[in-house]
């Protein structure tokens, strides 16, 4: 076994034959406990081995690896529809209904809760609801809301 020095922290390193790069670069990237955790992180687990360009080795085995590319987090994120804002001009115009949950199971049984917003004056309601079916926030809007408010236009 041939050892070498690291220059700046004077770590023992072991210097690894071309034939066996490959088998670490596996062990620093593809197996369970490493992860797929990019350059740096596997540069950090085989800190202990050493060979000729092995940064740049271990740079390319993961910018080629099919499952780091698959997870990694992208520079530019994918194109979307661009958001487009809607002005209102009066109360009830435009209302915005939404839910929390699942949270907490209550002792009514309710578990999730349907927020509806007047988008003008940011008027919120809250109502407790056991599920988010179309019936149950459809009569829940129109029984508790819409029945006190109006319809919206």
């Amino acid at each position: 076994m041939l050892y070498r020095s690291h220059p700046e922290s004077n770590v023992l390193q072991l210097v690894v034959p071309e034939d066996l790069q490959e088998e670490k670069l596996k062990m620093g990237n593809d197996v369970p406990n490493a992860g797929h955790q990019g350059v740096n992180r596997t540069e950090e687990i085989l800190q202990k081995y050493w060979w000729y360009h092995c940064r740049s080795h271990i740079k390319r085995y993961v910018n080629t690896c099919a499952i780091c590319n698959s997870m990694k987090k992208r520079a530019t994120p994918a194109p979307k529809y661009p958001l487009t804002l809607y002005h209102t001009s009066c109360p009830m115009e435009r209302v915005h209904l939404d839910f929390l949950g699942p949270l907490p199971k209550t002792k009514p049984g309710n578990e999730y809760v349907l927020m509806i917003m007047d988008q003008f004056t940011k008027w919120v309601e809250r109502f407790p609801l056991p599920s988010q079916t179309a019936e149950v926030t459809a009569s829940t809007a129109v029984r508790e809301f819409f029945s006190r408010f109006g319809c919206p236009l």
